[in-house]
C-alpha cells in the first residue's frame, strides 16, 4: 500500500515538474514575436499545437515527459488564468497573458496578424492604423501576396486607363471584399490576395512588446484608396485620407513616386495627378514630371481613355486634362 502511495505521489510530483517546466518554456517562447508567430500575445489552437510539439521534444530530452494532451494543457492554462479564449465566429483565439480575461484589450491588428502570420494588413485597417481617417473601420483586411507578374503590355501603355487595372465594375455599388475569416463585434475581418507588384509599400512595426505587424505604409495606403476605394471604406474615407496627409504636410512624395513607378499602373498615376490638382496641391518637380508624362501619353481616342477617379464610383463631371471623371 505504501508503495502504491509512493508511486501516486511520484506521479503527482512528475506532473508538477512537467507543468512547471512546460510553463517556463512556453512563457519564454511567447515572450516576443517570432518569424512563424509574429503575434505572440494572441494564438490559435494550431499555433498552440505547433508550439507544444516543439516543446515536448525539448522537455523529453531534459527528462520531463507527460501524456497530457495539448487540449488538456490548454484547459489547464485557462483554469489558472494564463490564457483566455476569444470566440470570433468562424475562428477562435487564445490570449496568452497573466490574468487574462475579458477585461484585456486586443487590437484589430493583433487579431489579423494572429489569423494570417505572413499577411499584410491593408485597406480600411491601414487607413485607421495610420490615422488617415477618424471613422472606425466597418471591416478589416489582411492580404496574402502572390508572386509578382510583369505588367501586361496594355497596362504599360498609358492609354489603357481602366484596362490597365482590369475593367471597372459593370454593376454599381460595392464589390466583393474578400473572404470572411472571422467576425468580431459584428465587424467582418477579410482575407484576400494581392499581387506583390502592386504593393511595394510595406513596413514592419512593433505593436507592443509581443506583436510585430506587417502593414501597408501611409503612401501605399493612399494609393490603395484610388485603386480599391470600397475596400478602404468608400469615397469619404479616401478623400479624408488624402486631405489629412496634404493638410498636415505628411505626404512623402519621393516614396509616392517610387511606388507609382514600381506598380506600373498608368490609370492610378492619372488618378493621383487629377486628385492632387483637385486638392490644389503642387507636387515636387520629380513627381510632377512623372504625372505629366502620364497625362501627355494618354491616347485620347483609346477605348478606355476616360476613367473614374475612384473605380466603381460613377462620377459624371469630366476633368478634360486627365480624362478622369471627378466629383
Amino acid at each position: 500500500m505504501a508503495c502504491v502511495k509512493m508511486d501516486h505521489a511520484e506521479q503527482i510530483l512528475r506532473r508538477y515538474q512537467f507543468l512547471e517546466t512546460f510553463l517556463y518554456r512556453l512563457s519564454n517562447t511567447l515572450a516576443a514575436p517570432l518569424d512563424m508567430l509574429p503575434c505572440a500575445r494572441l494564438i490559435t489552437k494550431s499555433n498552440f499545437d505547433d508550439i507544444c510539439e516543439s516543446l515536448r521534444v525539448i522537455l523529453v530530452r531534459d527528462g520531463y515527459e507527460s501524456d497530457m494532451s495539448n487540449k488538456t494543457l490548454l484547459d489547464w492554462l485557462e483554469k489558472v488564468r494564463l490564457v483566455y479564449p476569444m470566440d470570433a465566429g468562424l475562428a477562435r483565439f487564445w490570449l496568452f497573458e497573466i490574468g487574462a480575461g475579458p477585461q484585456c484589450i486586443v487590437e484589430p491588428c493583433e487579431f489579423l496578424t494572429a489569423a494570417a502570420p505572413r499577411g499584410i494588413i491593408c485597406y480600411f485597417s491601414a487607413m485607421a492604423y495610420h490615422g488617415l481617417t477618424v471613422q472606425p473601420p466597418a471591416h478589416h483586411h489582411i492580404a496574402t501576396l502572390t508572386a509578382p507578374k510583369p505588367a501586361p503590355a496594355a497596362a504599360r501603355k498609358l492609354n489603357s486607363g481602366q484596362a490597365a487595372e482590369g475593367t471597372e465594375p459593370k454593376s454599381k455599388g460595392p464589390p466583393k471584399l474578400g473572404t470572411v475569416a472571422f467576425t468580431l463585434d459584428k465587424v467582418h475581418y477579410y482575407t484576400t490576395t494581392r499581387s506583390s507588384r502592386l504593393v511595394p509599400g510595406i513596413q514592419e512595426r512593433m505593436h507592443g512588446p509581443r506583436t510585430r505587424i506587417r502593414i501597408t505604409d501611409r503612401e501605399q495606403t493612399l494609393l490603395d484608396g484610388l485603386y480599391k476605394p470600397y475596400h478602404c471604406g468608400g469615397e469619404e474615407v479616401v478623400f479624408e485620407a488624402w486631405k489629412t496627409v496634404i493638410g498636415d504636410q505628411l505626404l512623402n512624395e519621393r516614396r509616392l513616386l517610387e511606388y507609382l513607378r514600381a506598380m506600373e499602373y498608368p490609370a492610378t498615376t492619372r488618378r493621383v495627378g487629377a486628385l492632387l490638382e483637385h486638392l490644389d496641391f503642387k507636387p515636387s518637380p520629380p513627381l510632377a514630371r512623372h504625372l505629366e508624362a502620364a497625362r501627355n501619353d494618354i491616347d485620347r481616342a483609346g477605348e478606355f481613355a476616360v476613367i473614374s477617379l475612384l473605380p466603381g464610383v460613377p462620377y459624371t463631371r469630366l476633368d478634360d486634362r486627365w480624362l478622369v471623371k471627378v466629383p
